[in-house]
Parts: C-alpha cells; structure tokens; sequence
C-alpha cells in the first residue's frame, strides 16, 4: 500500500495527519474519504475544513502525479500553523473588532449598549470579506499527502522503550531522594516496644506505646518515666533492653473522691437526658443539692479499658477495683467533676484521703450530703505532718506527706475522711471504765484497816445500801452523753419535728423572723410554662378539658437538649 506525499516534512509534530481512502480523481484533483476521529474534533483547522461536521468527510487534493489510485489507503497532511491561523481569523480578529468598538465609543461618551451593538455590526463586513476571499483561504490552507515514515509496531516500540526509561530516571531519583532524607531510627524503639503492654492508654503521659518507647531511649535516664500498665516489671524489662537502671516509682491507684451516697445525699430532681456525665454536667449541676458530687451515668466505667471500675447500685457511686487498676488514668480524664484521682497505693494498700470535693460553705454542704466536708479544719490542725490543707471550704490530704496515722479520721465530725484496708481500731471505753474504777480502789486498802472491828460492818452497809442510789443516778445520766454524730442526729430530728407542718423558718436577721409560719391558700388556676430548661422547649400532651393530678406528666421533651415536665397541682386544663 503506497503512502508517499508531494512534499517531505521533517517535524512531525509540526503536521497535522490524518488516514482516508482515495474516493475519485478527477483530473488534477484526488478526492480523499476520511472517517472523523478524536484527533479531527481537537484540530484546530477544524473550523476551515468542509466537512468538519460531519463523521465521514470528502477533502479535495490537488495532485497532478498520478501515482495514486482509486480505493487507495493514503495519509493527509497539513502543517499546524495553519490551525492558528484559522482561530486568528475566526476568534481573534472579531474580538478584537468588537472589543476597539467599545473602548472607541466609551472614549466618546457613548452609552454601554450603543458601544456593544457597534461592535457586533463591525462583524457583518468583517465576515463577508471573509466569505467573499473563501477561494484564496481555501488555496492557503494547504493538505498534500505524506509518505509514512514510522511503523505501527515500530510507534510501539519506541513508546515502550520511552516509557521504561522514564521509569529507569524516576528510580534513580527516588534512590537518590531517599539516601537523602533517610530517617534513621533506632533499633532498640521497636525493642522496647514489644515488651510493653500494648495497652495505648496514654497513662505515661505520651501518645501510646510507640512515643514511650521513643522516649525511653533518647532519655539518658528512665527517672520520671512509668509504664502504669505494666508497672515495675515492665521497666525492669526496658531498662535491661536499654542498659540504664530502672527508676523506683510507687504504684498508683485510682480514688473516688466522693461518698454522697443515696441515703447522704437526697434527690431533689429528675434528669431525664442522655445518660452521660459529659452531656449532663454542661447542662446544670446534677439530680440533688450538691452540684460538686459525682453525677453516677457511667463516663469512668466506659473510659477504663481495663473493667477496673463499675457504678455500685446501691449506693450510684463508682467503685474501683485496686486488683485491675492500673492507674492509667483514663477514668481521670473522663470525669467531668474531677472527683476522681490517682493516689500513692500505699503500704499493704492502705490509705487516707478526704472523699469530698464540695465547696460550698458547711452549712450549705452539709445539707445537701450528711456526708460532705464541712471545711472546720479540726483535721488540719490534729494533723501532726501538715498533710493537710483546706481550700475553698473542702480539706484535702497530700499522700506524699501523709504518714497514716489516722489521728484526722478520729477528730472529723462528718466522717469525710476515710482509712481504707485498715485494721479496726481500740475501742475507747476502757478507758473510761478506768476512771469509774479508780474511786472503787480507792476504799480497798482502808477496808482491810477496818476488818478488825466486826460490828462496823453493819455501819458500813448504810453507805452501801446508798451507793446503789448514787450508782443509780451517773448510770440513768449515762445515756445522756451522746457522741457528735448522734448529736447531729438528734438536731436533725428536732429540726424535722419543729418542721413537722411545713414551712420555711428564716433565719433572725430577717424581718419576718418573728412571725408565725402560715399556710396559703391554693390559687384558682396556676400556668406552668413549658420552657422551664435549657433547650428546646416541651411539647405538651395535655389538653383542654383534660383532668390531671400532681405528678401526672403535662409536656415530653421536645428536643435533643429538653426535659419532661410534670404537673405540681391537681386540677382540670383550662388553656
């Protein structure tokens, strides 16, 4: 199949080349059937060629060879350039016209729209000259037929060998950029590593196992670095990996700092939103009086990978269990009250420690917790060590000061300090049977002076038989000394029966305290709002003409951060 061309291009990337088939020839003229493909729509003498818009076109050729025949593959040929020269004329140039029509006019205070509709009239002459010189253009724009110079297979191979010595050059340069910027790490990372528990808790202070072990070894001594996790034995490990001593750290527990209990510490509202101390915390300051205490939904719980720690139902307060704590402090982080910590495990896992973070004043406290720390300071100053400070009205105990001798839990009115893993202590009644004793012996050793005399003895009945009346009178007294806490107690049950009625009694400063408690009487109609919370407001489920009691639910929660809201009255809906 012949494939020759009047005129040898050297470039071929300056020609444009397309294949067809010889359809007739007529005389001088050869006309060439070529099928449109992706290369004829991305051409930019598209717009010049007869037959752009159509998939198969008819070019003419000039040729006065007569080499070729009819049903011949051949291959046409244009230069590029003559693409560029096609855009210039059919895009450039009218722009350009269009675009001196309007700087032409606004330079004569002509109006935006009469500047526009010159620039488009200036277009009409500019395309009739371009109709009128078709014949001469179409003679510029010249295609010939050019001889194929390279093979199919030989394109293929020539691509295949370029292909592969970019990839060759990329390599070498990767090769190079990587002895460059190498990272050199050291081998005794991984090492330690694998002895470490795995764990990822963040507990040492660094983001997982892989930034502890980093640091162990840059470190030039383990002083100050803990694997809480895998504790002594773990860094015995890593210490004998790296040839440095292992540091001596003191085991860690965690410690619920809060013991409001059901029963210490009362409800006095419903929380009906996500169970999660987070979400509850931002929202106000828990279901009873002390905002300070532990809310009990469970973050610590669900934070501890370990099953360390669990919410007693009993009494809704987390409970740690020292067998599987590992005091990674994960629990720590996750409570919003900061009611939990980790403290020095202690000797024989025995500790003292205030469980009480309220800080209100003790009257405040102490009202909303039997069990709160009321700030009085008696701890602080029977502690012999200075282990203990007071601030803001809540005592707390520095366990690298305390030496456990127990003397604050004794003296605290409350009981807010708790002695855990203890022995139980000495009662102390002997010590006053003692001194009931000591007027006993007192008369002993004149009692054998006296013997002699036998008919004194009958004299000396009289006081006996007046001793029982004395004896009678310390021991009906005896009840009547009463410890502190049942003399708390008792207050709080007077307090109750003074209260028996109901009422508030103001304290003496105020200008009603000399005036009797009365009971008002029940309003005729009382508006509950429905917006008594953060968030959306409640949707009400009552409606007019329906019969409700107290407690009876009047509106549900309307959103994501809402509440029910019960009824505080009986009566009939009106609105």
């Amino acid at each position: 199949m012949p494939r020759f061309c009047n005129v040898e291009i050297t470039n071929m990337s300056e020609s444009i080349n397309h294949n067809g088939i010889i359809e007739k020839i007529d005389g001088g003229t050869v006309y060439v059937r070529i099928i449109q493909q992706s290369a004829c729509s991305g051409c930019h003498a598209k717009s010049m060629c007869t037959a752009s818009e159509s998939k198969e076109k008819i070019i003419e050729v000039p040729d006065n060879s007569g080499k070729f025949h009819i049903n011949e593959e051949v291959q046409l040929c244009g230069q590029s350039s003559l693409g560029l020269q096609a855009v210039l004329l059919a895009f450039v140039f009218p722009l350009i016209i269009v675009f001196a029509a309007i700087v032409t006019g606004t330079s004569m205070q002509w109006e935006e729209t009469t500047s526009g509709l010159t620039g488009l009239l200036l277009l009409v002459p500019y395309y009739c000259i371009l109709y009128f010189l078709r014949d001469k253009l179409k003679k510029a724009i010249h295609i010939y037929f050019e001889k194929t110079l390279i093979d199919k297979h030989i394109m293929i191979l020539i691509a295949v060998i370029s292909l592969g010595a970019i990839g060759a050059i990329g390599a070498v340069f990767l090769y190079a950029a990587s002895k460059k910027f190498e990272v050199y790490e050291d081998p005794r990372i991984a090492q330690v590593q694998e002895v470490l528990p795995g764990a990822n808790c963040g507990g040492c202070g660094y983001p997982g196992c892989g930034g502890f072990a980093t640091a162990c070894v840059k470190a030039d001594t383990l002083d100050g670095l803990l694997c809480p996790v895998g504790g002594a034995p773990v860094m015995g490990k890593v210490a004998t990996i790296l040839g440095k001593e292992a540091a001596s750290a003191e085991p860690m527990v965690a410690v619920v700092r809060c013991n409001g209990t059901c029963a210490a510490r009362p409800r006095t509202n419903q929380y009906d939103g996500v169970q999660s101390c987070a979400i509850a915390s931002t929202l106000y300051g828990g279901e009873t009086g002390c905002s300070f205490g532990c809310l009990g939904y469970g973050d610590c719980v669900a934070a501890c990978n370990f099953d360390a720690i669990h919410i007693n139902l009993e009494t809704g307060l987390p409970e740690v269990d020292e067998d599987k704590c590992t005091s990674c402090g994960a629990c720590v982080k996750a409570c919003p009250k900061n009611i939990i910590e980790l403290r020095k495990k202690g000797p024989k896992s025995r500790r003292v420690f205030v469980s009480c973070v309220n800080k209100d004043k003790g009257g405040v406290a102490k009202k909303a917790c039997a069990n709160a720390c009321i700030g009085c300071g008696k701890c602080a100053k029977e502690c012999p060590f200075e282990a203990i400070t007071v601030e803001n009205n809540v005592a707390y105990i520095d366990y690298t000061k305390c030496r456990l001798c127990r003397k604050c839990v004794a003296v605290c009115p409350t009981g807010a300090i708790h002695e855990l893993n203890f022995p139980p202590r000495k009662e102390a009644a002997p010590a006053v049977d003692a001194d009931k004793i000591k007027p006993a012996t007192a008369p002993k050793p004149a009692a054998p002076k006296a013997d002699a005399p036998k008919t004194e003895a009958p004299k000396k009945e009289s006081p006996k038989a007046e001793a029982p009346t004395a004896n009678v009178t310390p021991n009906a007294a005896t009840p009547k000394i009463e410890t502190k806490e049942e003399t708390i107690q008792n207050k709080s049950n007077s307090m109750l029966r003074t209260f028996r009625i109901g009422g508030i009694h103001p304290p003496e400063n105020k200008l009603s305290a000399g005036k009797k408690i009365t009971a008002l009487a029940a309003p005729k109609q009382v508006i509950i709002p429905l917006s008594q919370h953060i968030g959306a407001p409640a949707q009400a489920v009552v409606k007019k003409g329906d019969l409700v009691k107290v407690g009876t639910l009047v509106a549900k929660a309307g959103g994501f951060v809402s509440a029910n809201i019960h009824s505080s009255v009986s009566g009939k809906v009106t609105k």
